[in-house]
């Protein structure tokens, strides 16, 4: 049964980049199809196909805009339902680097990057449970959406089978990406279990990296905290 649209459309679109969006819950079906194997899948295309896909995808953020376009501004991207836990946020992308102007999916020079991994049946996890089932709808590109730090992960959809070899997760930044043509397509279902992320505020997030408060001389003061706007 296809899930109810979130509350109001601003809600409707799913944040990127390290901040991530809570969604209501809506209700999604999808066949599972275990993970094979007990221990990390460790060919040689889990160190380069899924980097390769992330350095050539286009930037979360960009895609992230693209969602505002007429043709889709409405459009669910994806619907989640069979949950357990108290899922409040879907993470879809990271941006774990910052090279001194802007942050980044893809390690600058002298930066370590990303490890991919498949993911055997079960990872180790702390926190509190979560599972739910993620139908996609509308969104693209690479990146799966996860309702936390994964712990496991079946499939479901008519592209079941091909998931589970092109399904590949980042435990350092909690993201996962699928390595097919387009990433993600409409149907593709993943039920995760996971453990959901903390609720942090600005303060716990610590100071913007790589530079001080933009002195406040510098602040026009129509923009400084508690001015208002002249009509």
């Amino acid at each position: 049964m296809r899930g109810v649209r979130v509350r109001g459309r601003a809600l409707g679109r799913v944040a990127m980049g390290a901040g991530v969006v809570g969604l209501a819950v809506v209700s999604a079906a999808a066949v599972a199809v275990p993970v094979a194997g007990s221990q990390p899948r460790e060919v040689g295309r889990s160190a380069i196909e899924p980097r390769l896909v992330v350095d050539r995808a286009v930037s979360p953020l960009s895609r992230y805009r693209a969602y505002f376009a007429d043709d889709l501004y409405d459009a669910p991207l994806f619907t989640i339902g069979d949950l357990a836990g108290d899922v409040e946020r879907v993470r879809i992308a990271a941006l774990p680097f910052f090279d001194g102007s802007e942050f980044t999916a893809v390690a600058p020079s002298g930066y370590t990057p990303l490890r991919f991994q498949h993911v055997p049946s079960a990872l180790a996890v702390s926190g509190d449970g979560v599972s739910a089932t993620l139908t996609v709808d509308a969104l693209e590109g690479p990146w799966a959406p996860l309702p936390g730090e994964l712990g496991g992960v079946t499939f479901g959809g008519p592209r079941a089978t091909a998931l589970v070899d092109s399904f590949y997760y980042a435990p350092q930044a909690g993201i996962a990406v699928v390595a097919l043509d387009g990433g993600v397509a409409a149907g593709d279902a993943f039920t995760a279990s996971a453990a959901a992320a903390p609720d942090i505020d600005l303060a716990q997030a610590g100071p913007s990296p790589g530079a001080a408060a933009v002195p406040a001389d510098l602040i026009p003061s129509r923009c400084a905290t508690g001015s208002r706007r002249r009509e």
